[in-house]
């Protein structure tokens, strides 16, 4: 009896964890950015405002990010040759439009050089993964906006 009741408890652990309702691990996918005070900080503790935005978007959809902290040329040149996965702190650019897929608007800079230019997450648009990454990205961040995490986010960064 008590073997048979052993039995069905290890049946019914492997079956829970073998369950779809059970957490899964994230996607990890690997990013680039270039160093940038208050939006992309590799050595503050939330790495700055616009990678604090980019990853809890990404969470809400189950991916987390691993980021390397490059130039911005060694960042786009990376990107183009499939790399990584994912540029953060991108801008709209006629020269990129040819190979840059954007989201939607991360942020939009109220800061010296970039005054009133929009922030997004790009993806190669040759990658066979570009699609859902910046789908997924752009559902999270909607998430974030509807409920009041990413007015939360914004507030917590000093911007003048």
């Amino acid at each position: 009896m008590i073997q048979r009741l052993f039995s069905l408890s290890l049946f019914s652990l492997s079956l829970l964890l073998n369950s779809p309702f059970t957490h899964a691990e994230n996607t990890v996918i690997s990013a680039v950015c270039e160093p940038w005070p208050t939006f992309t900080e590799p050595d503050s503790n939330k790495q700055g405002l616009v990678i604090e935005l980019v990853r809890e978007a990404l969470l809400t959809q189950n991916f987390d990010i691993e980021i390397d902290f490059i130039s911005s040329s060694q960042a786009l040149m990376t990107l183009q040759q499939g790399q990584t996965d994912v540029l953060i702190g991108a801008w709209k650019a006629e020269e990129r439009v040819n190979y840059l897929v954007y989201s939607d608007s991360v942020y939009s800079a109220i800061n010296e050089p970039l005054v009133g230019k929009d922030i997004y997450l790009a993806a190669n648009s040759t990658s066979p993964e570009y699609l859902q990454l910046i789908s997924a990205f752009n559902t999270g961040l909607a998430q974030l906006k509807s409920n009041g995490r990413y007015a939360k986010i914004v507030n917590s960064y000093y911007l003048d």
